[in-house]
């Protein structure tokens, strides 16, 4: 799916770094940097629907941080 983040705070920098570690830190998910706050976060699993539940997971995490933090978050999911 594709995650764009951004942040109009002073710490905005590290608030979403801080986002980005709760992706990161999971084992199931890669992030691939676009630029300008856009990102292609993916996930493996043995099914598509572990991969998939594994993503889900990790994106609710991380949108809580980010709620949080007042950082702005959006996740489109790629179509099937």
């Amino acid at each position: 799916g594709n995650l764009k983040l951004s942040s109009l705070s002073q710490d905005g920098l590290e608030d979403v770094k801080e986002v980005l570690s709760v992706i990161d830190k999971s084992k199931c998910c890669s992030l691939i940097y676009f630029g300008a706050g856009s990102y292609a976060i993916s996930s493996e699993g043995q099914t598509f629907k572990d991969a998939e539940k594994s993503l889900n997971g990790i994106i609710l995490e991380a949108e809580k941080v980010a709620k949080k933090k007042q950082v702005s978050f959006e996740f489109k999911q790629e179509e099937k």
